[in-house]
């Protein structure tokens, strides 16, 4: 379990990556932007497998009549 400055430092940076991403998504083509937005979400879906799982579990209590796939 990470401690609390560890969870600090995290959020700061993603805080800051997120903030960067915006500024480059305003001077670059819509199209250009899906490209990039698809190639991170898919790097997001790879890394973040912990927090990825934990929402699994979450649409499955809020949703259990959806199946598996569809979630």
């Amino acid at each position: 379990m990470a401690g609390p400055k560890l969870r600090a430092f995290r959020n700061r940076l993603l805080l800051r990556s997120l903030r960067g991403v915006s500024l480059v998504s305003r001077a670059i083509p819509y199209r250009t932007g899906q490209a990039i937005g698809r190639a991170l979400g898919s790097l997001a879906f790879h890394v973040a497998r912990r927090d990825r799982r934990k929402a699994m579990d979450n649409m499955s209590v809020a949703f259990p009549e959806w199946d598996p796939a569809r979630r």
